[in-house]
């Protein structure tokens, strides 16, 4: 099955990015998720990664790539409450709304 989904760059909404969210169910082997650089993808996408991640888990995911988007510390916290245990790598980088919530995690990490 499909491994990585290199959406970066492609004008995604956060309706496309919905419709993505929605077929995560049927990709059980992704491990990459690339949804950065997308200037209209911001809170809704987000709510529909954490509702998608609720519902199935994706188990085999270990990075997902959001920097350089439009997403509030907030939705990627919640994000972050229901990503899959085989998750190692979030990027959220150049996310304004984000900032405060990138030196807490790196705070944590350290």
């Amino acid at each position: 099955g499909l491994r990585s989904l290199g959406l970066s760059r492609n004008k995604l909404t956060n309706r496309g990015c919905s419709a993505v969210a929605r077929s995560l169910r049927h990709m059980p082997d992704l491990r990459d998720l690339f949804l950065s650089k997308q200037a209209d993808v911001g809170d809704a996408c987000m709510a529909a990664l954490v509702a998608a991640f609720r519902e199935f888990p994706a188990p085999n995911l270990t990075r997902i790539g959001l920097s350089y988007n439009n997403v509030s510390a907030g939705v990627v916290s919640a994000l972050l409450s229901v990503a899959p245990v085989s998750l190692m790598e979030l990027s959220f980088d150049h996310n304004s709304h984000c900032l405060a919530l990138a030196s807490t995690v790196g705070d944590e990490a350290a």
